[in-house]
């Protein structure tokens, strides 16, 4: 981002009295998520669907290595019929494919696990849908498996998981 436009969010900060230590990316934050699940000497895909968008993440050793934005949100499918919400998932397993395809022949010596999907809009729907249609398993990311929330009920929900990953993602920065 520009430094001017930094700055201008900065001095909104400064002038409430709050002052950043640092300013992240959603890109970042992801990575940060995504490296929790990944295996030893194998990249990991990840994807964020969320009514903000979605975001295709690819992690490997715990640095980002690619990020793809894809003109698609949860509240889409979420308001499409059957009919419509099928199209825009064959969709997105496209975009994917290709994105995955195109990822395999640049960085060849990154080998991707699988594919794990954070979704706002029933999450193990998509992830059938995205199965059918990959080469990678795809699974449902839930943060249980790699964090414990006893203060937190509500992160037991797979969807509400998925709102959170940013600011969780953000609070794993090192």
């Amino acid at each position: 981002a520009a430094a001017s436009v930094i700055g201008e969010r900065m001095a909104l900060f400064q002038k409430a009295g709050l002052f950043l230590d640092v300013i992240d990316i959603p890109e970042l934050a992801v990575r940060n998520v995504a490296a929790l699940f990944e295996e030893e000497n194998r990249g990991l895909a990840c994807v964020l669907l969320t009514d903000g968008g979605c975001l295709l993440v690819i992690s490997f050793r715990g640095e980002l290595v690619l990020a793809r934005r894809i003109d698609l949100t949860a509240a889409t499918l979420a308001q499409a019929d059957e009919e419509r919400r099928q199209q825009l998932l064959e969709r997105l397993a496209l975009e994917l494919q290709r994105t995955l395809d195109n990822f395999d022949r640049q960085y060849g010596y990154v080998s991707i696990s699988r594919l794990m999907l954070a979704s706002e809009f029933d999450g193990r729907g998509v992830v059938a849908a995205l199965a059918d249609n990959l080469y990678l398993p795809v699974l449902v990311m839930d943060l249980a498996e790699v964090m414990d929330f006893p203060g937190v009920p509500e992160l037991k929900g797979l969807e509400r998981q998925a709102q959170g990953v940013l600011a969780i993602g953000l609070a794993l920065r090192t």
